[in-house]
């Protein structure tokens, strides 16, 4: 009996393991793109480094590294994003994203952990704020949502050189370096 649910448990793993990298999400596999402009990969095919030469995160070996301005849109498949400010109050950093998906015939899905924060320096990213977090899940086919990203800013007290990632597939990591 032990043996025939070990072998339906493995059974079942390797079913998930080989379904998974066929199940993407919306638009999984496109680089983004500025609005108007083209993609730069990063030199290092990924996240790029800190000041002090330390790896950040990479959403692969071959991935697509791009980097964004606070308030520019950029296009993300067949969506685009933009993070239209930020703030530190009450040691928390907020920054207000918009997702435009009004061009788009299928659910964008946002994961909360497609997103992260770094503080100047570090490789290590920013404790998540749940409950100033507000920003859905996904959003629907022909609209735009707004909503709040919101970290721990563990003593920083200005937005300068923190970094926020949005890894945007298998493929394609985005990146904002705040002012």
């Amino acid at each position: 009996m032990k043996r025939r649910t070990l072998a339906l448990l493995l059974l079942a793993l390797l079913a998930v393991g080989t379904l998974l990298p066929a199940c993407g999400g919306a638009g999984e596999g496109d680089a983004p793109t500025p609005v108007g402009g083209t993609v730069a990969p990063d030199d290092n095919g990924g996240g790029g480094t800190d000041s002090n030469g330390d790896a950040k995160p990479t959403a692969g070996p071959t991935a697509t590294h791009t980097s964004a301005q606070l308030g520019a849109p950029v296009t993300v498949g067949d969506y685009t994003i933009a993070l239209d400010s930020a703030a530190i109050a009450d040691d928390v950093l907020k920054v207000a994203v918009t997702v435009d998906n009004t061009k788009n015939s299928g659910v964008v899905s946002l994961p909360g952990t497609a997103f992260e924060a770094y503080a100047p320096d570090s490789t290590r990213p920013m404790d998540v704020d749940l409950l100033c977090t507000d920003l859905a899940g996904k959003v629907d086919a022909g609209q735009t949502l707004k909503g709040n990203l919101c970290w721990k800013a563990a003593g920083a007290t200005a937005t300068k050189g923190i970094s926020v990632h949005y890894l945007a597939g298998r493929d394609a990591l985005l990146s904002w370096d705040l002012p």
